[in-house]
């Protein structure tokens, strides 16, 4: 029902592939109620449903289901913090990065050199070997551009952490 539901989205019929994501999210199918939850925050949800995006998301990052664990980011800085760390362990790159910037200004999970080393290069290989996509659309930022990126604050990182 999930790829039922991604063929009439990319057909423009947004309010049948809406009603797929229901009927597969009733079954207990993590991505429909991943795409589901993401769906309940769109601003052509009129009224945004944030409540009910994030039982979505809850149901299906308890489940397992990296990129719902990734986007449960309305709740406490603490929890948000624990599923970017559950996703970034799955494989997830954004939720690399995030955890990376969680350990480095020590907001949700303790400030760690070491962590904020190990997640910059995580983040950094995976942003690299990612298929090509761009790790982030807002930034349009390509993976070999972010690569680059993270390399850069890497090594001045690690200035700071010898000269400190």
């Amino acid at each position: 029902m999930v790829d039922a539901s991604l063929l009439y989205w990319a057909l423009g019929r947004i309010q049948e592939s809406i009603a797929f994501y229901c009927k597969a999210a009733d079954l207990s199918d993590p991505a429909a109620r991943c795409n589901l939850g993401i769906t309940c925050l769109q601003p052509w949800t009129q009224p945004p449903k944030p409540k009910e995006a994030v039982r979505w998301l809850y149901l299906a990052s308890i489940a397992g289901h990296i990129r719902a664990q990734y986007h449960i980011c309305n709740l406490s800085p603490l929890e948000q913090a624990r599923w970017y760390l559950q996703a970034a362990e799955g494989g997830y790159a954004r939720a690399m990065y995030n955890v990376w910037l969680c350990y480095s200004v020590g907001e949700g999970l303790a400030h760690s050199y070491r962590q904020t080393r190990k997640w910059m290069k995580r983040a950094a290989v995976k942003a690299q070997f990612d298929h090509g996509h761009a790790l982030f659309s807002v930034c349009k930022l390509s993976s070999s551009d972010f690569f680059i990126y993270l390399s850069s604050c890497y090594h001045y990182f690690f200035l700071f952490c010898i000269y400190t």
